[in-house]
């Protein structure tokens, strides 16, 4: 066999794939703030498109959802949510229906689930992560969701709670549905208020957070980077009963991952034939050196040259993503449920015609 069939046949090896080089390695580019939401969804499973273009459209970067109802860790809602872009962080309830709580991030942010190692909690549902906002900075993030009788236990559970969180970062925000009206003093707000400061958190929302009035869903920040001036009520977007709360971070410097950029080649565009001739012409017109590696190295040079004319290195961006949004293990589970039944299938109605 010719250099030239060689060649050729390991050019015609790679047609149906792209040739990649090593893919760059995502770096950081930096953000002035962090865009937040709070929200009492009442159920996401019902109106995850809504909420998911109400998060685009206001640029969400976090959102503290509460009730998501949610009954697994992964579903159906969560891959239609990483399809927009986020990714979510939840405790649901296993057993029963309703409650939940949850965080939503930019798939672009850098964050851990954090194990505040609080377990026996009953009176209040609860879910936590590390946000990496740079070197030096990283936000603990709790989102609540407290339903029912206002027990005295819930302070105290809310008590070690907290307390295990504030030595896991300097920065903290705690946001949710905690369903104690804060609106006007009373012994179950001032209780509230006392264990938050003695972590040094205060509370933020001061504006009607619930269809009937009444301000129960909180914002609590213990280092002061909330920029109380942009807080917004969006009570115009009724889809449930709580309104959503949205508000900036001050100035601080947030890390996000670049996309990916890999170089490729378009084979699949390449005229097989001028490139046959092509190379039949480099392999004819090529004299030897003295040096075996000289020879070597140049014939080698002079092929990839002749690649390079007729498919050149492009560069491509991807979209910064974990994995493919809709390709979790729910879809991995249904796709072979799926295969299982068209094999059934296809062996009935081979038996079928067996007998017609």
């Amino acid at each position: 066999m010719t250099a030239h069939h060689i060649e050729l046949s390991k050019i015609n090896s790679k047609h149906h794939s792209p040739t990649t080089q090593k893919l760059v390695k995502p770096k950081l580019d930096p953000q002035s703030y962090l865009k937040l939401l709070v929200w009492n969804s009442r159920s996401i499973n019902n109106k995850c498109a809504d909420m998911m273009c109400f998060l685009q459209d206001n640029t969400v970067d976090v959102a503290f959802i509460t009730e998501t109802w949610l009954t697994d860790h992964s579903n159906a809602t969560t891959a239609d949510i990483k399809s927009y872009g986020y990714t979510i962080l939840h405790e649901h309830r296993a057993d029963t229906k309703g409650g939940g709580a949850g965080l939503l991030f930019k798939s672009s942010l850098q964050y851990n689930p954090v194990n505040l190692r609080v377990n026996d909690v009953s009176t209040f549902e609860y879910s936590s992560a590390a946000l990496t906002c740079s070197v030096d900075m990283k936000i603990l993030l709790i989102a609540i969701y407290r339903t029912g009788p206002i027990l005295k236990k819930f302070f105290e559970e809310l008590d070690i709670l907290l307390g295990a969180a504030s030595v896991k970062s300097d920065y903290m925000l705690v946001g949710g549905d905690f369903n104690i009206h804060v609106e006007s003093v009373s012994d179950f707000s001032a209780e509230l208020e006392k264990v938050a400061a003695s972590y040094g958190l205060c509370q933020s929302i001061d504006q009607p957070t619930h269809i009937n009035g009444g301000t129960i869903d909180l914002l609590f920040d213990n280092s002061n980077i909330l920029d109380c001036s942009t807080i917004q009520v969006k009570s115009d977007f009724t889809l449930s009963d709580h309104y959503p709360i949205l508000c900036s971070t001050k100035n601080i410097q947030v890390n996000l991952k670049k996309p990916k950029v890999i170089s490729m080649r378009d084979l699949k565009t390449i005229n097989k034939d001028l490139l046959s001739n092509d190379i039949l012409n480099v392999v004819s017109n090529f004299e030897l050196h003295d040096q075996f590696n000289d020879s070597c190295s140049e014939f080698f040079s002079k092929l990839h040259g002749t690649l390079d004319h007729h498919a050149p290195l492009v560069q491509k961006t991807i979209s910064f993503a974990a994995h493919a949004p809709w390709f979790d293990s729910e879809y991995k589970n249904q796709r072979k449920l799926r295969r299982k039944a068209e094999k059934n299938k296809n062996r009935s109605l081979y038996h079928k015609t067996l007998f017609e």
